[in-house]
């Protein structure tokens, strides 16, 4: 996926989350969380800075940054910087880092091109392959889910989560599609 909807797969993790209550410095570590997890995966794009960093960066994008095991280290560094950062000791913020580079990694498994889930011990690309990597119906169904939020001037908790039911059925749907 492309990095504006991993963006927006942080965005509405973030509303998904309980804020009333709590001070502001974690409000904003949440936001911080909710967006870097979502991204911090698609770092291995620096290989690009080289000429010989473009011809590899097809083998190297979606590979070890993307694996099952870097899932903890991705979040074990987010949570390191959110203490220093924001001086917030919750584990919480480690949970929440690690499903958000988990979501991150297994939303890239639809996509054709694959993710190395399994490497370093296995160089297999894990694909779905319903998925093509901008995806604009994606884009419509946040959007939409955003704008109804803002419209109905209700808890926005349950309107962000049945957004999350519209990308998970559409998801469903396309695999279905593919056969």
């Amino acid at each position: 996926m492309d990095t504006i909807t991993h963006g927006l797969f942080g965005y509405t993790m973030y509303r998904c989350l309980k804020k009333e209550d709590i001070p502001a410095e974690e409000g904003k570590a949440l936001l911080f969380v909710s967006l870097v997890s979502n991204q911090i995966p698609d770092i291995d794009v620096v290989v690009r800075v080289t000429e010989t960093g473009r011809i590899m960066e097809q083998m190297w994008h979606r590979g070890l940054t993307h694996s099952l095991l870097f899932i903890p280290i991705w979040a074990l560094l987010i949570y390191v910087l959110v203490r220093l950062m924001f001086k917030v000791t919750d584990w919480r913020f480690f949970h929440l880092s690690l499903f958000g580079v988990a979501l991150h990694d297994f939303v890239d498994c639809f996509n054709a091109w694959g993710t190395g889930l399994f490497e370093p011990f296995s160089s297999a690309r894990i694909t779905l392959g319903t998925l093509p990597i901008v995806d604009f119906v994606f884009w419509g169904l946040f959007l939409a889910g955003f704008l109804f939020s803002y419209m109905k001037n209700t808890s926005q908790n349950s309107e962000f989560s049945n957004g999350w039911l519209w990308e998970c059925s559409f998801i469903s749907a396309s695999k279905r599609h593919k056969g």
